[in-house]
């Protein structure tokens, strides 16, 4: 991989990477050729599950002679924010379904919330994960839930993921935590410390998720961990938590970049956009730049200029640095340096 600092006049040194417990290993692998489905509505026998996905999602795992266990249960977790109507579907299901909210929480954010629902690999809504298509209930690519599969009941399960909806920031504010939305639960996985990672699959005795199966960017993944051991943190990883909201908005604001006609002349070689644009938000965010606006343009002059913008370096760095002074002002004087530099070059990015 391209040392993206040498290209970013923003990046900061990452982390350093954090170290693992002993024992535990979250194990993952990609899952091959994977097709959507079709809306099937003249097929008398429609297909609810894509083959690839089917023992992945439906199987149950031998056991050895002798012993005993549970039949493995399929679950979703699904974001409502992104399904319109989500509760009122559920509701009329017949289904076994329930909100991560509770109480008043439940009441007021249910058509945002996340809710659980125990699959039936028969039913239509199960076959509504897989339908690539315009309307509400067809789910394909749209990051709006995560598969598990696990031993325990929808009400332990529940309990379980109930304690990972949200995290006090270290400003004491309580942030929302959308482990559902497949690319945040991809980052997290992979972001945060073992005994975190762990403790996402761990019950208070012993394991009660197997398995998490979820499509991020163009590919379908499955994770397992293994040698949970004794102690897992079954807490978030504030600190990675906090790093992957970043990485998400980075991604998130590239998305909206990446058509735009002034990056079809970038400087910066297209396989390393992502890599580029995260180190920019890592870099600017802490500094004050938040708004997407900001981030936005932070992203655009890295990835179009380049290498063109490292005269102008000690100088925008000095008006990153400058804290105490408002970061409309500070962009304002970064954005004139970048003109003066380019001048016509510089156009409008985003007409």
């Amino acid at each position: 991989m391209t040392d993206v600092a040498q290209h970013d006049i923003w990046a900061l040194d990452h982390a350093a990477p954090l170290p693992a417990a002993d024992g535990a290993s979250v194990l993952f692998r990609t899952l091959e050729n994977i097709s959507p489905l079709g809306t099937q509505f003249e097929q008398t026998d429609p297909n609810n599950v894509p083959d690839g996905l089917m023992d992945v999602l439906f199987g149950q795992a031998e056991t050895d002679v002798g012993q005993t266990s549970s039949p493995l249960r399929t679950f979703v977790i699904l974001d409502a924010a992104q399904i319109l109507g989500l509760p009122e579907i559920l509701e009329t299901s017949g289904l076994d379904h329930a909100c991560l909210f509770q109480g008043t929480g439940e009441q007021d954010m249910r058509d945002v919330a996340p809710w659980i629902v125990h699959l039936d690999k028969d039913h239509t809504f199960t076959r509504g994960l897989f339908v690539d298509g315009d309307a509400s209930w067809q789910l394909w690519g749209t990051s709006s839930y995560v598969l598990l599969r696990s031993r325990d009941t929808l009400d332990a399960v529940r309990k379980h993921f109930r304690r990972f909806t949200k995290f006090e920031d270290t400003n004491g504010t309580w942030l929302f935590f959308r482990f559902y939305d497949p690319d945040i639960l991809h980052l997290y996985l992979d972001e945060a410390d073992i005994d975190f990672r762990a403790g996402f699959f761990a019950g208070p005795q012993d394991q009660i998720i197997e398995t998490v199966v979820y499509h991020a960017g163009q590919s379908w993944f499955e994770g397992a961990c293994q040698h949970i051991g004794s102690t897992p943190n079954r807490k978030i990883d504030t600190k990675a938590a906090r790093r992957i909201a970043l990485l998400a908005a980075a991604d998130r604001e590239l998305a909206n970049l990446e058509d735009r006609a002034a990056l079809q002349n970038a400087a910066i070689d297209r396989t390393h956009f992502k890599d580029t644009a995260r180190a920019t938000v890592l870099a600017v965010h802490p500094l004050g730049f938040r708004g997407r606006f900001h981030l936005r343009y932070f992203i655009a002059w890295n990835l179009v200029y380049g290498a063109d913008l490292d005269p102008l370096k000690p100088d925008i760095q000095h008006h990153l640095n400058a804290t105490t002074v408002s970061t409309e002002t500070r962009f304002q004087a970064i954005s004139e340096l970048i003109r003066s530099r380019l001048g016509q070059r510089m156009g409008a990015l985003f007409d």
